[in-house]
């Protein structure tokens, strides 16, 4: 037992504790449930066959609401692009004139996809309709008493076209026999369905599906996109047909009359007489309808 001193107050052990210093409390910062991902850009220049009107050339893709894989704002026209498994966002910006075309192209890409790649700037050129020399065209227009007035209005409006010939072929069987306003309502569904998305800037960009989408489905799981049984039966056919390689792409477009390849196309019931015999007579007239 302590003995206290003569005029010592017994202490109070609870007034003499002297507590641990408090640290800081750092906030909880739950895990990020979108981790950033590496992004690269790039940038390039297309400068079209003179004259083109940008403005008249796009707004094709205007035409309808549904349209949701190439996207039209002012002056801009946005698509994502594949080239193999390779995915970017493409957006072209229209800094020129009609007599002085200049279209600059911004890409973007996630990962380690090389932007450098020549196919990007191709398939442009190729939807945007940049090479076509339309002055062949102006001079025999001249000629004609009706189109000598028609086609000044329309100076430099070229044909959109699509990048594939899969997406022709898909675009042109639900086209068929209906309106084009419901068909494209059609292939947005599809689309939002099948096709990759990416969003950026709160936009939400979507590809056109892969053959292989297509390829893997029932004819009766496509009902409920509002198809026909035949045209539901035509695009699982399709989509196996690309995705096994037994139709290429690049032996069609080598070919200027398709050879046994649009035989076999043909072939594919949904694209009989009405439509295969239009196709093989110039690739480069395979536009969007």
């Amino acid at each position: 037992m302590v003995k206290r001193r003569k005029g010592e107050k017994e202490k109070n052990s609870l007034n003499s504790f002297v507590p641990f210093p408090l640290l800081p409390i750092s906030p909880f910062r739950p895990a990020n449930p979108y981790p950033r991902i590496s992004m690269s850009t790039q940038s390039l220049t297309l400068i079209p066959t003179p004259p083109y009107s940008f403005d008249l050339t796009v707004h094709r893709f205007a035409r309808f609401k549904d349209e949701i894989v190439d996207r039209v704002v002012p002056d801009q026209y946005q698509r994502l692009l594949f080239v193999g498994r390779d995915l970017a966002l493409a957006t072209v910006t229209d800094e020129g004139t009609i007599a002085k075309p200049l279209l600059r192209v911004e890409l973007e890409g996630k990962g380690k996809v090389d932007l450098n790649r020549p196919e990007f700037a191709a398939q442009l050129r190729h939807i945007l309709c940049t090479d076509l020399d339309l002055k062949p065209f102006y001079r025999l227009a001249k000629q004609d008493e009706l189109l000598a007035t028609i086609a000044p209005q329309f100076r430099g409006l070229k044909l959109v076209q699509s990048p594939t010939v899969f997406e022709a072929l898909v675009v042109a069987v639900l086209a068929q026999q209906v309106n084009l306003t419901f068909a494209y309502s059609i292939k947005k569904e599809l689309v939002e369905t099948f096709g990759e998305t990416w969003k950026t800037n709160r936009k939400t960009h979507y590809a056109f599906p892969d053959p292989a989408r297509f390829a893997e489905q029932k004819e009766e799981d496509l009902l409920r996109f509002r198809l026909s049984r035949a045209k539901a039966g035509t695009l699982v056919r399709l989509g196996q047909a690309f995705a096994s390689g037994t139709v290429q792409e690049t032996a069609l477009w080598k070919s200027s009359d398709g050879g046994d390849t649009w035989k076999d196309i043909s072939k594919n019931k949904g694209l009989n007489s009405k439509l295969s015999p239009k196709l093989p007579n110039d690739m480069n007239l395979l536009k969007i309808p």
